[in-house]
Formats: C-alpha cells, sequence, structure tokens
C-alpha cells in the first residue's frame, strides 16, 4: 500500500487534490487524484467522478470529474499502526458544555411545543496540534474500522477532510438502489449493561418511516428489514436496511434529493428541523453530516453510484483538527447524556491521529 500513500503525499505537495478511500469490509484502497488544482461543482449529479457534498443543499457539491483523474487502486495487506503520539491540546470543554447541553434544552422544549418531532444538533471541538501526521492517521483508521468508509479528502482551494462514516446514503446499480435507517446510538459500556431504550428505538423509527414515506413514490418497489443492532468503533445503532427499484424515468438527483438530509443527521419533519439547526447551532456544518462517493461510474452493462453520510469526521487544517459529532433529540432526550453522546462519538477520529 505504501506506493499509492507515497503517490498521495507527492500529490498534496504539489498542492494537487485527491481523495483515498476504502469501502466498507473492503481490502481494496482507492486513489483519485485529480491532474489540475481547479475547482469543479457537480450539476444535478449527473456527472462521472468523486462527488464531495455538503450538509446544507444551498451550498456547491465539489466534484473530481472522472475526466479530470487518474484512478488508482492497490489492494491493503500490511501497513504499520502508528502509536498515538500527536501533542494535542484539548480546549476548555465546560463552557462547550453548558452551550451545548442548553442547546438541547432548547431542542426538547421546541419539540414539546410541536415545532418537530425530531432534531439533530452537533456541536465540535478543536483540537490544537503541534504533531500531527495526516498519512499515518488515515491508515490508523484503516486499521481501527474495517467496517468503515475510510476516506482522506483533499483540496487547496477547500481544505483536508479525514474520516471514518458508519452509514450508507445510498447505493445505486442500474434502477435497484439500498439504504439504510440508523439511528439511535449507545455506548459499548452501556450496551452491555442495558437494552435499547424507548427514546433510541423512537429515534430511528422516525428514520425508517420518513425514508419509506420519501421512497415510495418514486419507486416501483420497497422492501425494508427489522430493525438491529450495529457496531461502529466503540458505539452501538439500531439499524434496517431498505432496499428497492427506482421507477424508470427517475434518476439520481432524484433518490438523493429525497434522502439527503436524513432524519438522521436532521430532523423530522425535514424543513422545520433543518430551518432550527441552521438557526441555533452557531456555527457551518460545511461538509460534516453531508455526503460522499463515487456517482455514475459505469460497470459493465450498469451505471453505480455509491455514496455516504459524512459522519465520524475531522476537518484538518495547519495546526490543529476540528472534530464533528451531533446526536439525535426526541422528547425524551436528557442534555447530559446526550452530551456525553457527542464526547463517545468524537473519540472515534481523536483515537486515530498520530
Amino acid at each position: 500500500m505504501n506506493s499509492i500513500i507515497a503517490h498521495s503525499q507527492m500529490h498534496k505537495d504539489k498542492n494537487l487534490p485527491f481523495v483515498l478511500f476504502r469501502k466498507p469490509n473492503s481490502e481494496k484502497l482507492f486513489g483519485i487524484f485529480q491532474k489540475s488544482k481547479d475547482l469543479f461543482f457537480s450539476k444535478n449529479l449527473k456527472e462521472t467522478g468523486f462527488v464531495f457534498a455538503p450538509f446544507n443543499n444551498l451550498e456547491e457539491s465539489i466534484l473530481f470529474p472522472e475526466y479530470q483523474t487518474e484512478i488508482k487502486s492497490e489492494h491493503i495487506k500490511d501497513f504499520s499502526v502508528q502509536t498515538n503520539n500527536s501533542k494535542s491540546i484539548q480546549q476548555n470543554l465546560e463552557n462547550d458544555q453548558k452551550h451545548f447541553e442548553s442547546l438541547v434544552e432548547q431542542s426538547i422544549n421546541a419539540i414539546k411545543k410541536g415545532l418537530f418531532q425530531k432534531v439533530v444538533v452537533s456541536r465540535i471541538n478543536d483540537l490544537h496540534t503541534d504533531e500531527f501526521d495526516l498519512f499515518s492517521s488515515f491508515q490508523n483508521a484503516l486499521h481501527s474500522y474495517p467496517n468503515a468508509f475510510v476516506y482522506l479528502w483533499y483540496h487547496p482551494k477547500v481544505g483536508t477532510w479525514l474520516g471514518a462514516t458508519p452509514e450508507r446514503l445510498v447505493e445505486v446499480n442500474g434502477t435497484s438502489y439500498r439504504t439504510v435507517a440508523l439511528a439511535g446510538t449507545i455506548s459499548e459500556t452501556d450496551f452491555k449493561s442495558s437494552n435499547w431504550s424507548s427514546k433510541e428505538i423512537l429515534e430511528q423509527k422516525i428514520v425508517a418511516d420518513y425514508i419509506l414515506e420519501e421512497l415510495n413514490p418514486i419507486s416501483g418497489e420497497i422492501f425494508i428489514g427489522d430493525s438491529g443492532t450495529t457496531r461502529a468503533g466503540n458505539l452501538y445503532h439500531l439499524k434496517s436496511s431498505i432496499h428497492g427499484r427506482l421507477n424508470n424515468e427517475m434518476k439520481l438527483i432524484d433518490l438523493v434529493s429525497k434522502l439527503h438530509p436524513t432524519p438522521a443527521v436532521g430532523g423530522f419533519p425535514k424543513e422545520e428541523a433543518i430551518s432550527f439547526i441552521l438557526k441555533n447551532e452557531g456555527y457551518n456544518r460545511s461538509f460534516y453530516s453531508g455526503f460522499l462517493g463515487m456517482i455514475n461510474s459505469q460497470d459493465h452493462d450498469r451505471v453505480n453510484s455509491e455514496l455516504f453520510v459524512n459522519l465520524r469526521c475531522m476537518e484538518i487544517f495547519s495546526s490543529s483538527v476540528r472534530l464533528y459529532a451531533g446526536c439525535g433529540i426526541t422528547r425524551d432526550s436528557i442534555p447530559h447524556k446526550e452530551w456525553l453522546e457527542t464526547v463517545n462519538k468524537m473519540k472515534t477520529m481523536q483515537a486515530i491521529l498520530a
């Protein structure tokens, strides 16, 4: 794997855009290397290439177009795991905790007033680093989270992002598609000593019901499996698998527009929840809880697209990294528990720093 990592390092030294990624449960690493520093955007997801889309649908999605890139792949066999020697100084979280728990209280009050049933609120945490190895951290993520979509994305005009997301937005193969309703979170410690609470069960049901309602009008058929427990790092979630077939006239943009952002990252009803987030969260999510992946790749006689929700991620700056995490709020939420959930989610990325 050293060859594709070395190629990426040289590409970054030249300030040229690239993305490395490995799909869940795969032993193949892909690299997409753009030949120029130009910034391209996707219009209606009609192009072929790698798309990196923000949470806010009003903001533009960045594209590495296939015709502008060189694509490499490499089988992952052996790679070294780096020790966590990053000298990170975490900022004082006392004020962050008070602000976030206040935001959760505000969200619960809005739910009780009938503004929405669920809203997903999030926060950031900046870690100041005087030593940080980008590619070693990426390799740590590959090793630590084999069931996740692990990526490292760079564009000199935008920035650097690294993530290990447990959630697929949608996979399309011809007219067939599959997606998941994933929501509800419990730590490994709590999972061993308790069952899912009514709060997490309701949270996941809202996501599943929403997806079925949105996709039914554009689907020739649609099926959903029973909800079950899935593990992502040190956390557990509730997940239902959903698959179906698109009506012939439907395009990728029709499907993605119905799904993104799902109640798993925004809330329900969608418009009211997102309006609340944009007004009250206090920062721009940028690409956190957006989506990313290959679109419209030709596979024999079919066109394939595979997109993932950008969760468990960090944005990387010259002397700091920014961690992102959120949690779904319902009327039964407890502010301090929601704060602890974001702390546990941020540990996923903090643990790979090298």
